[in-house]
């Protein structure tokens, strides 16, 4: 299960969950239902300046997270490129 939050104006991140929980202008409650689903237990949140609203938050949220295994990446295949050479 995934879900995201998108929130905009606010500074800190308190003022962006109380934005997100009373949810004005939202007439579904999507944004208070989302951060109260019991469902979804993990979250992450990113926020950057926006041009017009000041700040930007986005928060996504998912059921479970799985750790990657602590290996070494795989390296990236490499492509060959034949270089042909043509008299005019």
């Amino acid at each position: 299960m995934l879900a995201e939050n998108v929130d905009y104006g606010r500074h800190d991140a308190r003022g962006v969950l109380i934005s997100l929980l009373v949810d004005d202008d939202v007439p579904s409650r999507g944004h208070r239902r989302t951060l109260l689903n019991a469902r979804l237990r993990v979250v992450g949140a990113a926020c950057r300046r926006h041009p017009r609203y000041r700040q930007s938050c986005v928060l996504d949220f998912a059921g479970a997270m799985r750790l990657l295994a602590q290996t070494a990446p795989r390296p990236l295949r490499t492509l060959r490129l034949r270089h042909t050479r043509r008299s005019l």
